[in-house]
C-alpha cells in the first residue's frame, strides 16, 4: 500500500488527475488519511509542502483542505503557507493564477474555530493589495479575500471588517478596470453598502462584454 506522501507526489506529478477521479467517499477518505498522517508525522508533511512549487493544479490543495479540518493544530502552518505561496508569486517564480491553490483552505471552519488565526490571515492578504500593484496579482488576491470574507456574516460592524473593506473600496474606486470589477464583486458579496464612485460610461460598456 502506498504511503500518503507517495500518493501526494503522484497527484502532484499528474496535476490532480487521480484526485479528480475520486468520488465523494474517496475524497473524504483521502482527506481523513492525510490529516491523520499529518497529526502523526507533522514534520514530514511540513517538509513535503515547503518543497512543492505549485502548478495550477497542485497536491497542496489536498493537504490544505485536509489540514483545515484542524485549525487549532495547523492554522499557523496554513498561514505560513499562504505567505510562502504569495511570496513565490511576488518573486515571479510562479504565475499569479497559482494563488488559486489557497482557495482549498476551509475558511468557514477557520472562522468558526480559530477567529484569531482567521483575522491574521485576512490582515496579511489585505496588506498585499496595492493600487500600484500588478492587475493580475491584485485580482487573484481579491479572489482569495472574497473566499475568506464570505464567512463574516453578522460581523460587518467589526473594526477588522471595516479596515479590510476600506482597502477594497479604494481599489473599487481607483484601481484599473479589471481590479475595480473584481473589488466591486468582493464588496457586493458582503451584502453591505459602500461609498462607490459610479463607473464611467466606457467602463459600463466594458462591463457588459
Amino acid at each position: 500500500m502506498k504511503d500518503i506522501i507517495s500518493i501526494l507526489e503522484e497527484n502532484e506529478n499528474n496535476q490532480l488527475d487521480l484526485w479528480f477521479d475520486l468520488d465523494d467517499k474517496g475524497t473524504e477518505r483521502l482527506l481523513n488519511k492525510v490529516l491523520n498522517y499529518a497529526l502523526e508525522n507533522p514534520d514530514k508533511v511540513k517538509s513535503y509542502c515547503s518543497n512543492i512549487i505549485p502548478q495550477k493544479y497542485s497536491s497542496l490543495s489536498i493537504v490544505y483542505e485536509a489540514l483545515s479540518r484542524n485549525h487549532r493544530e495547523w492554522g499557523a502552518f496554513l498561514h505560513d503557507e499562504i505567505v510562502r505561496i504569495v511570496d513565490l508569486v511576488e518573486r515571479k517564480e510562479i504565475p499569479s493564477s497559482c494563488l488559486s491553490v489557497l482557495n482549498a483552505i476551509d475558511s468557514e471552519h477557520m472562522y468558526s474555530n480559530s477567529k484569531d488565526q482567521y483575522n491574521k490571515i485576512m490582515q496579511y492578504l489585505i496588506s498585499k493589495l496595492n493600487i500600484q500593484g500588478r492587475d493580475r496579482f491584485n485580482t487573484e488576491i481579491l479572489n482569495i479575500v472574497d473566499w475568506f470574507l464570505a464567512e463574516t456574516d453578522g460581523t460587518s460592524k467589526s473594526s477588522e471588517f471595516r479596515e479590510w473593506t476600506k482597502v477594497i473600496t479604494e481599489l473599487a474606486n481607483n484601481g484599473s478596470f479589471k481590479v475595480k470589477t473584481e473589488a466591486r464583486k468582493v464588496l457586493a458579496n458582503t451584502e453591505e453598502s459602500f461609498d462607490l464612485k459610479p463607473l464611467t460610461f466606457f467602463e459600463k460598456i466594458r462591463s457588459i462584454f
